[in-house]
């Protein structure tokens, strides 16, 4: 019997959403599916999630990431699975990510809230 490989979100934090938008085209030569690949930034009041495929909705995010985010950073979340949770760690080092953090697949959405503006 074949095992499916556990699915896994990265999530990379990056100082800029340029820096991170560089490197949405690292992701995609290097295999990953445009649908698999998110940006997360600032934009006017509320955060955005802006994926690959130039999709956007307001994204629920943990404390900390939000944080990031409000304080001009951004993020790239990829969601993957088996040999490529490795190979989205490499590229996303090489491009310069702050940190890489790891969430089971099902931990991506369930309870995180954006904080209010004070």
């Amino acid at each position: 019997m074949t095992t499916i490989p556990e699915s896994r979100t990265l999530v990379g934090t990056f100082s800029s959403f340029a820096q991170a938008e560089a490197v949405v085209p690292l992701l995609l030569e290097a295999g990953f599916q445009q649908e698999n690949i998110s940006l997360v930034g600032h934009e006017g009041e509320q955060i955005h999630e802006t994926r690959a495929d130039g999709t956007a909705y307001n994204y629920q995010e943990s404390q900390s990431y939000a944080d990031w985010v409000r304080n001009g950073g951004a993020l790239v979340v990829i969601d993957t699975a088996g040999v490529m949770v490795e190979r989205a760690f490499q590229v996303l080092n090489r491009a310069g990510a702050n940190e890489v953090h790891q969430h089971a697949g099902n931990e991506r959405m369930s309870g995180w809230s954006v904080p209010e503006e004070e």
